[in-house]
């Protein structure tokens, strides 16, 4: 879920354990989901915030050919600030 998982939780070890569960019990990996926090800057104006969105999303590229799938799914999270005091999604007026 957040960007330093990357290379602190998705170690070559813990993509091996992975990947021999997922042949033990003869499973396959359908799609990697980055959670949103993690390439929240891909639509920022500074170059600097969308090259850092960049390198997360092509780790989380390099990680789902590691764990045998070619999809990536992104997972945005609810937009706060489109929803009214209900919770509801709409446009403020």
């Amino acid at each position: 879920n957040q960007e330093d998982d990357l290379t602190k939780l998705w170690t070559d070890a813990k993509v091996a354990q992975v990947r021999r569960k997922l042949t033990q019990h003869r499973l396959e990996l359908v799609a990697l989901t980055p959670f949103f926090p993690m390439l929240v800057n891909l639509g920022s104006p500074d170059p600097a915030r969308v090259q850092q969105a960049l390198t997360n999303f092509e780790r989380c590229c390099r990680l789902a050919q590691q764990l045998g799938t070619r999809r990536i799914e992104i997972i945005a999270p609810h937009v706060h600030e489109f929803t009214d005091k209900n919770g509801n999604l709409g446009i403020p007026s």
